[in-house]
């Protein structure tokens, strides 16, 4: 009988559990102060958060940055008279690297993308530039990553004189967004026939461009890339997810994307078994894909939507929506171990919160912490929230680790492989525990590796257990769920 076995924190229907998770978060922070809370976006400039969103009624494009955990003037882009394209499918999106800021945007009638640039790390910014050079066409959904130096490279879907037929097209500019370079076509020349309701994102990695986009020739709506080796002059296509799911209507999702090493990591969402988000890999030299599989098979959770991923080496993250007994929460998942840990630790960052209509997360990372952004359209705010992995010491001026652990099971459900950031060379005891506080294993240690497996002596019921490892001077803990 196969059995599974996961670290997770959940609001179920009957309890609503704490966040278990073992990183260290901080208490949500408001970031906006007037109005507008849609398709917040976040970047870091040298690990200070900088912030972007948008209002859908008046169209506006507004941007904050932290520092020190206290939020700056809030900024106005959008000029008066110029309204950008805002709602819960699309807006604002925004790239930093050092001082460089860079916030993209396409105005309310579709015929021209603009950029605000700030070369001090967001305290100020520049006036409106125009991106595109689409002629009489119509274009949605613009996306920025940066290459070497700071120059943004950008995509959006291009759309023809009759806001039909949209194709993907790459353009960059190398003179730190002053000019950029004609439209060239990426999805037109692999036969793609892009979702027009889904929008596009980007990526650039050590000379590899990537688009990433949902297709939909015959009402299929898997997901596809577009990769690059030549700097963006020529695109192979790469096969991201194969679900074959089929649908008339749209499906009003898109997918992001990191590479890393040789493999483009997606996430993105896939309703061919309900609205799920689901994880997948590509190799890019070889354009074969890997594994593909659901970030996080919820028990009792409905549908999930709207991932974001970050990843820094074998480090990753991702964040999603998820509505759970009637409400949408924000759930996160991170790994030390590259894609295919993501889901073996999951937490609902938001349920600190009251219940409420938590959307559009973002996320990025920086120095062992995890910043998310997330809407509440309800309330009327946007929160920042941080997940430390490390704690800086000002003293020495380096990174201690905050224990913490990594928890599976095999297939067979008679063992348990569990994952630690730390050695421990002491005694020390794992013990796990039901909802109801009775111990139900118990095992005494000389020591802990990084990777342990540890072999059971009877097989767990369906349930929710804590799992809990205890040396001299610090303790771990994480939940674990067990379904046959």
């Amino acid at each position: 009988m196969k059995k599974t076995i996961l670290i997770f924190a959940i609001i179920c229907v009957s309890i609503r559990l704490p966040a278990q998770s073992p990183l260290n978060w901080t208490s949500p922070v408001v970031v906006n102060s007037s109005v507008g809370t849609d398709w917040p976006r976040v970047a870091l400039s040298h690990s200070t958060p900088v912030v972007a969103w948008g209002d859908f009624e008046s169209g506006k494009i507004f941007c904050r940055r932290c520092d020190a955990g206290n939020f700056g003037p809030e900024i106005q882009l959008t000029p008066d008279g110029l309204a950008a394209t805002v709602f819960s499918l699309t807006g604002p999106d925004l790239k930093a690297s050092g001082d460089t800021v860079y916030v993209i945007y396409v105005n309310q009638d579709a015929t021209h993308s603009y950029l605000h640039r700030s070369f001090d790390a967001g305290v100020t910014f520049s006036d409106t530039l125009r991106i595109d050079n689409i002629g009489n066409n119509f274009l949605r959904y613009s996306s920025v990553d940066l290459l070497p130096g700071g120059n943004p490279v950008i995509s959006y879907a291009k759309l023809d004189e009759n806001f039909s037929n949209p194709q993907y097209v790459v353009t960059k500019s190398l003179d730190g967004g002053n000019t950029f370079s004609s439209d060239v076509p990426v999805t037109a020349t692999l036969g793609a026939d892009p979702c027009d309701c889904c929008p596009g994102s980007i990526i650039y990695h050590d000379g590899v461009i990537a688009v990433i986009y949902r297709n939909a020739i015959n009402d299929v709506r898997d997901m596809r890339a577009a990769i690059s080796h030549d700097g963006g002059n020529t695109y192979e296509l790469g096969i991201i997810d194969n679900n074959n799911w089929i649908i008339e209507s749209c499906p009003s999702s898109g997918g992001e994307g990191v590479i890393i090493g040789d493999s483009l990591v997606s996430v993105f969402m896939n309703g061919v078994n309900g609205n799920k988000c689901f994880v997948s890999t590509l190799n890019i030299n070889t354009l074969q894909p890997g594994f593909e599989k659901p970030l996080f098979n919820l028990p009792n959770g409905a549908s999930q939507n709207h991932p974001a991923i970050v990843a820094s080496g074998d480090t990753i993250a991702a964040v999603w929506e998820q509505i759970i007994a009637g409400h949408r929460n924000i759930l996160f998942s991170y790994s030390l171990t590259g894609a295919s840990g993501l889901g073996a630790v999951v937490d609902t960052i938001s349920n600190v919160l009251a219940e409420g209509f938590h959307t559009n997360p973002d996320i990025a990372y920086s120095n062992g912490t995890f910043y998310v952004v997330f809407a509440d359209g309800g309330a009327g705010q946007i929160y920042l929230m941080k997940g430390m992995l490390y704690e800086i010491s000002g003293v020495q001026n380096t990174s201690v680790p905050m224990p913490f652990i990594q928890v599976a099971g095999n297939p067979q459900g008679d063992a348990i492989n569990i994952f630690s950031n730390q050695i421990v060379n002491e005694a020390c005891s794992v013990s796990v525990y039901n909802m109801n506080g009775s111990m139900c294993w118990r095992q005494e240690l000389k020591g802990l590796q990084h990777s342990q497996l540890l072999k059971t002596d009877r097989a767990l019921p369906n349930g929710i257990y804590l799992v809990s490892i205890v040396a001299k001077d610090f303790s771990m803990s994480g939940r674990m769920l067990i379904a046959h």
